[in-house]
């Protein structure tokens, strides 16, 4: 079988995202006898799954962007550090001026972050984009393998 226009058919399939909208009743609040403290109150939670290998392709494309900026900052450092000193920085210094790699990591880190908050916010309504999904809860997620149902909860 041959596939006509195959690379159209790959970016369709890109963009295209499941989504099942579930409005549910509102019940209220509960209050104690007197009305004045809230016992219990409606809190919505979404569930967000995202499939990381298809997403990979677009992590590189923003670390690559990442990369290049910080490459900049740190030519522009370096730049700085000779024109102090008055002279061309030894291969030592250098060496020590150079981009580490828990850096990298971090850019990577900070890479897969923005791609993924940028899908939840094309993938979700008003009310689910205030949600309080932080980085850090991301990052932990990421680490221990991204389980598939992650629940996220407005603020």
């Amino acid at each position: 079988m041959q596939v006509v226009s195959g690379r159209t058919f790959e970016s369709h399939l890109e963009v295209q995202s499941y989504r099942t909208v579930r409005i549910p009743a509102v019940r209220g609040k509960i209050l104690d006898g007197t009305g004045a403290n809230v016992l219990a109150e409606n809190r919505p939670r979404y569930n967000l799954c995202l499939n990381l290998d298809m997403m990979r392709p677009k992590f590189e494309v923003v670390f690559r962007r990442l990369k290049v900026q910080a490459q900049a900052i740190q030519k522009e450092r370096v730049a700085r550090e000779e024109q102090r000193l008055g002279r061309s920085l030894t291969k030592a210094e250098r060496k020590q001026a150079a981009i580490t790699a828990e850096e990298w990591d971090r850019l990577g880190q900070q890479a897969r972050f923005e791609v993924a908050r940028r899908w939840w916010r094309r993938s979700t309504d008003a009310r689910a984009r205030r949600s309080c999904w932080t980085r850090l809860k991301f990052e932990r997620a990421y680490a221990r393998g991204w389980p598939c149902r992650t629940p996220f909860c407005p603020t």
